[in-house]
């Protein structure tokens, strides 16, 4: 109860990392929510781009590196190899169909970081913002 009190008014079925356009400046106004509302949004937001772009790079170096060495020919195309392959393209696949702007880095700009990571605070969005 206590959860729904303070933070019901973040459930919705709306998808912002969806939203996301390429090449474009994505704004996301959190001015209607309190401050403990905005650093819950912000620490899972930040969280979610971020595993996101890692799972992304990771599949498609790993995909580049096997595609280079079967055309150096210093490994043998098997079929353990082809499943591998197939996973990484179907990661990226389902990273890409999520939102396009996550196959391609991203720059975040947190105006006003100080409010969702606090100088000697120790929440979801500061544990990520110190990450990234």
């Amino acid at each position: 109860r206590r959860f729904l009190r303070n933070y019901g008014a973040l459930l919705t079925s709306e998808d912002l990392i969806s939203q996301i356009e390429p090449g474009k400046a994505n704004v996301i106004d959190l001015g209607p929510l309190d401050e403990g509302q905005m650093k819950v949004v912000v620490g899972k937001l930040l969280h979610a781009i971020f595993e996101a772009r890692v799972d992304y790079e990771k599949a498609r170096k790993k995909l580049e590196r096997i595609k280079e060495e079967l055309r150096e020919s210093r490994v043998a195309r098997t079929s353990k190899l082809e499943e591998e392959m197939r996973e990484l393209e179907k990661t990226m696949r389902d990273i890409e169909a999520k939102s396009k702007a996550l196959a391609e880095p991203i720059l975040l700009i947190v105006e006003e970081a100080h409010i969702f990571a606090p100088q000697g605070e120790h929440n979801d969005a500061v544990r990520i913002l110190s990450r990234i």
